[in-house]
């Protein structure tokens, strides 16, 4: 029994630094792209974004993998040597600043999301009425068959 609690323990050890990788990398894209929306450039932020949504999918599985480990945390930790149980501890108090990390992140990132959500409401409803004007003033002479022997694109 002894010895599957070892084997346990290192498994749990090696799943946990993904864990701390995969938060590494999420903060990263986090911080990466509240820059680029700030910069407008909005299709690497689409990417970026694409890039977190990916991550969290396996950072989500993961977490759920170590599940159980953390609700029979005290006797896994007492299993392991103790640079590993200090290594282990080291990476979820890490987890926890990248997760608060990415949180304040996207924090900053939700107004400014909001308010290009709203912009783009702007523009929608000004189009919209622009296209009402068109059709209640002189629609239908876009829409008149040109006379015959004259093409439409030149």
């Amino acid at each position: 029994m002894g010895d599957n609690i070892q084997q346990q323990s290192v498994k749990i050890a090696g799943l946990l630094k993904n864990l701390h990788e995969l938060h590494v990398q999420l903060e990263s894209h986090a911080r990466i792209g509240l820059t680029l929306f700030q910069r407008e450039e909005l299709e690497a932020f689409d990417d970026s974004w694409k890039k977190r949504e990916a991550l969290f999918s396996k950072i989500t599985a993961l977490a759920h993998k170590l599940q159980p480990a953390f609700s029979d945390w005290e006797r896994i930790v007492a299993a392991m040597t103790p640079a590993a149980a200090d290594q282990c501890n080291e990476y979820l108090d890490d987890i926890r600043r990248l997760a608060n990390s990415t949180h304040e992140y996207d924090e900053k990132l939700r107004p400014l999301l909001q308010n290009a959500k709203q912009d783009q409401r702007g523009t929608i409803q000004k189009i919209d009425n622009g296209k009402k004007l068109i059709r209640a003033y002189g629609g239908g002479q876009f829409r008149r068959k040109p006379p015959a022997g004259i093409s439409r694109n030149g």
